[in-house]
């Protein structure tokens, strides 16, 4: 009987064990479970997380490679802007340094204009000092030879007169002795080009033309009114 009950306690102490450790099983396995399925969502969480990322990274390095695209654009389009601006900073160099040249050559030619016109200045100042004294020459040659003149109109007795334009009559009295009121004359031309020729000679003179081309040549008219006196007294004592 002792040996029934003793091996009842052992039996219920041996099922109390095992249903402890069944329990203290369940509990672990629990546990375990527990455990797992953290560890499980842990992972599908980091998994998540590291998809999320991943498609960060995705959106970002699309996002980069659109920037870099568009970086990469500006930098072509400022580059062919800089090649353009290159090429006019190089026509422009061109340019500035042929009206550079253009400068100095208009430069040279001033100078030289300047000296050019300095050296006019100085013959313009000579020409009218040369002019003036010639004006001053010619109204004392003037002066005298009207004052000739009229000592050889008082002397001859001539008379000038103008019967047509650019003609001027040479008018000589007191000549003939026989008559003194008759009247020997000359009359001139005087062309453009201020070369005398006779028009007129009464009487006629074998010598008028040679007297007429000396007066060309010399320009001196009371000169040749004596000449011309003289050679009319010639001819009347002659006749």
């Amino acid at each position: 009987m002792a040996n029934q009950m003793d091996s009842r306690v052992d039996l219920t102490n041996l099922l109390t064990r095992c249903h402890d450790m069944e329990r203290r099983l369940d509990d672990m396995g629990h546990r375990y479970d527990v455990y797992i399925q953290r560890t499980m969502d842990n992972a599908k969480s980091k998994v998540e997380e590291s998809d999320r990322e991943r498609r960060q990274l995705l959106d970002d390095q699309k996002e980069l490679e659109e920037q870099i695209e568009h970086v990469s654009h500006q930098i072509r389009d400022e580059g062919q802007k800089l090649a353009m601006k290159q090429e006019c900073a190089a026509q422009l160099a061109k340019e500035t340094e042929d009206l550079k040249q253009k400068h100095q050559i208009m430069a040279v030619r001033l100078t030289q204009a300047k000296a050019e016109r300095n050296i006019l200045k100085e013959k313009l100042v000579r020409i009218q000092a040369d002019k003036n004294d010639m004006r001053r020459r010619h109204a004392i040659e003037s002066k005298n030879a009207q004052a000739e003149l009229d000592a050889i109109k008082d002397i001859t007795r001539l008379r000038i007169t103008s019967p047509g334009v650019d003609r001027t009559r040479f008018e000589f009295t007191h000549i003939d002795e026989h008559d003194l009121d008759r009247v020997f004359y000359v009359t001139l031309d005087i062309a453009a080009t201020r070369v005398y020729s006779v028009s007129e000679c009464v009487p006629e003179l074998a010598t008028v033309q040679e007297l007429i081309d000396q007066l060309n040549k010399d320009r001196d008219l009371p000169k040749f009114i004596k000449q011309i006196r003289k050679a009319f007294c010639d001819a009347t004592a002659l006749s």
